[in-house]
């Protein structure tokens, strides 16, 4: 799933006009030019139906905006919550298929960091999906 939390964020021109190629998975290196989006897998649930895939699995994903504007870690805010929040439908990335059934919006938070020098505006999403996998 982080292949399409990846692409949908990196093929989103009103976000990179904001951040260029400054999207990164997991880690945003402290003192790292901004403004930047972090994202990352929080949690994953499965329900194993012993004969085929599993169905109705669910995938938590956070997002962090970086900004050292905070009304521009806002409106980075706004741009990630357009993309994800209803998310649904068939994504294909590479080999990886994926039947999105709904994708919420569970929490907004914000903090500062760096003395008050950057502002981060996190979103956590939930993800209602079937995925198709091809082994490499």
């Amino acid at each position: 799933m982080l292949d399409l939390v990846f692409s949908k964020l990196n093929n989103d021109s009103d976000l990179t006009d904001i951040v260029g190629s400054r999207i990164f998975p997991f880690l945003r290196q402290q003192g790292s030019q901004l403004p930047a989006v972090m994202f990352e897998q929080t949690n994953a649930s499965f329900t194993p139906t012993k004969t085929t895939t599993s169905v109705n699995d669910e995938f938590e994903f956070t997002i962090n905006c970086f900004s050292e504007s905070i009304s521009e870690a806002w409106s980075m805010h706004t741009i990630v919550r357009n993309i994800f929040e209803g998310m649904a439908g068939t994504f294909t990335i590479a080999s990886n298929n994926y039947r999105v059934a709904s994708t919420v919006i569970d929490a907004v938070a914000s903090d500062v960091m760096d003395d008050g020098n950057v502002y981060i505006v996190e979103l956590i999403f939930t993800t209602s999906f079937r995925a198709t996998y091809t082994a490499r």
